[in-house]
């Protein structure tokens, strides 16, 4: 699914088919208008957004589309941020798995993605701020500086 007025949608879908040397198929192409994004928080078991260089915006959400379960995606071509969810019927196993495959094709995109829904006892087994970076001390000793009695989302994000 592509979010803007129409010709900002024909625009996104044209992109997508440009960098894609024809081989996109705007399977779910579709004009969403901003304030009817409440589906993705609303409907979501699980739900992630994925960024990733706007160039390989369309082999994500071929990658994403070729999985099953398929997760439902909102995505901007310009921009290379993607939304998704998967309904509640997934097992944890499973939600690692696919959610696995799509982080690493974010990373190999020069991105990541992170989990922004999911049931509250999954959160240990799945990786809520996506794949670590090279920054992860740096980030650590800014968020000791800054809250040394660990006082904000202790146990959360930089850890």
């Amino acid at each position: 699914m592509f979010e803007a007025g129409t010709e900002a949608v024909v625009w996104q879908v044209d992109q997508l088919q440009r960098e894609q040397n024809g081989k996109f198929k705007p399977l779910d192409a579709a004009i969403a208008l901003a304030h009817q994004c409440v589906w993705l928080a609303a409907l979501a078991g699980i739900a992630f957004k994925a960024n990733v260089v706007a160039s390989t915006t369309g082999e994500f959400l071929r990658a994403a589309t070729e999985l099953t379960p398929r997760p439902a995606v909102l995505a901007h071509a310009g921009t290379g941020i993607i939304y998704g969810h998967w309904p509640d019927d997934l097992t944890l196993k499973s939600a690692q798995n696919l959610l696995s495959s799509l982080r690493d094709l974010a990373v190999k995109s020069q991105g990541n993605l992170i989990v922004t829904r999911c049931p509250p006892a999954w959160k240990r087994g799945l990786r809520i701020w996506g794949e670590p970076r090279g920054d992860r001390l740096l980030m650590q000793a800014v968020k000791r500086e800054l809250d040394p009695r660990d006082l904000f989302n202790p146990g959360r994000f930089i850890v």
